[in-house]
């Protein structure tokens, strides 16, 4: 869904800049489509990337991919050091923006002009992951990020959809440089000396707009994509329910009004956590009040580890007595394990809670 969606849009991207993405699934996307020659991706984390080439086989011919370069480094320094109009397109796959978190500035109005913008060529496209998008989380991160986008880009399409390992339905947004795409969709297909079109990556691609129908976007797909290949998710189907949005979240859309600046950050850390649609996702706690929070909740959270760290000790020694030893210690720690896991659902339920409570009384 972070790929696909504007690769398909643009219709033949050429050099993509990938923020992040260091496990390696997003530039295994990208490399899928037959029209790219050149993805950098940047990801400040050596370890993870190190460590996903060699363990995570599904991403570990991407990496070996000679299009790929890989730079591990700041993706918004390397951004802003790559000539202007460098890139077809440009995807964001970064953690979510919490203020005072690793990449909250790359979500600002600032760094969409001042680098995305001018980074991108004509007709370039930006997507980026945009965080939860249920009913109830939309306006944590979601909307804002699509109002922002919408205070730089011509157009801005929203998309959401579930995924597991989340738990929850999550948003993408495409940001689109050109505000007519009409105008390039001539450029679809191109009679070759007989006025029969030829078979290219940009053949029945968009050429700067997103698909109309199912249909459209898997015949765009199957341009894109080598001969014979098939995504396991993604088809014309899933795309137009992704852009279907319910009418809560359009809603949500509609009266976003806040906009990502430097001096406006996104929401804190804690209360990302806990938050679950209040429009107040602006606010800066004062100092002593977090130092309140961090005082009084972080014991309570720390409290039930020393259990489980028992519980290791445990595991260590248990294999040296005889069997009645071992099963006894066995009870024990099923035991323990089940105290543990009461007393950590309680002392979270009373964090939320607090955390709630002090956040509607601000």
């Amino acid at each position: 869904m972070l790929v696909h969606p504007a690769l398909i849009a643009h219709g033949n991207p050429r050099n993509v800049f990938i923020a992040g993405g260091g496990e390696g699934a997003t530039a295994r996307e990208v490399l899928r489509h037959a029209s790219v020659e050149r993805c950098l991706m940047v990801d400040i984390d050596r370890v993870v990337c190190d460590f996903c080439e060699e363990h995570l086989e599904a991403n570990r011919a991407a990496f070996a991919d000679p299009r790929l370069e890989l730079v591990c480094d700041d993706a918004a320094a390397q951004l802003r050091a790559a000539p202007d109009g460098a890139f077809d397109v440009i995807v964001g796959d970064l953690a979510d923006p919490v203020a005072g978190g690793p990449c909250f500035q790359l979500y600002t109005r600032e760094f969409y002009e001042t680098v995305v913008r001018r980074k991108l060529a004509p007709g370039g496209i930006f997507v980026t992951q945009s965080g939860p998008c249920g009913v109830l989380s939309a306006t944590q991160v979601f909307t804002p990020i699509h109002h922002t986008l919408a205070a730089v880009f011509a157009r801005v399409v929203p998309m959401a959809a579930h995924v597991p390992s989340y738990a929850d339905t999550w948003g993408w947004n495409v940001a689109f440089l050109d505000e007519e795409p009409e105008a390039a969709a001539a450029n679809r297909t191109a009679p070759n000396g007989n006025g029969v079109p030829k078979k290219s990556p940009t053949a029945a691609l968009l050429r700067g707009r997103m698909p109309a129908t199912a249909d459209e976007a898997d015949a765009a797909l199957s341009a894109a994509l080598p001969s014979g290949h098939e995504l396991v998710f993604l088809d014309g189907s899933g795309l137009m329910g992704a852009l279907a949005l319910n009418k809560i979240v359009r809603r949500a859309i509609a009266e976003e009004d806040h906009v990502y600046t430097v001096d406006s950050p996104c929401v804190e850390f804690f209360f990302f956590l806990v938050s679950s649609s209040s429009p107040r996702r602006s606010i800066v706690v004062s100092s002593p009040l977090r130092f309140l929070s961090l005082t009084f909740c972080c014991p309570l959270v720390l409290f039930p580890l020393p259990p489980f760290r028992t519980l290791k000790i445990q595991a260590l020694h248990s294999w040296r007595g005889n069997s009645d030893d071992r099963q006894l210690m066995t009870r024990e720690r099923e035991e323990n394990r089940k105290k543990t896991i009461a007393i950590s659902q309680k002392v979270c339920c009373f964090v939320c809670f607090s955390f709630k409570l002090s956040y509607f009384c601000l």
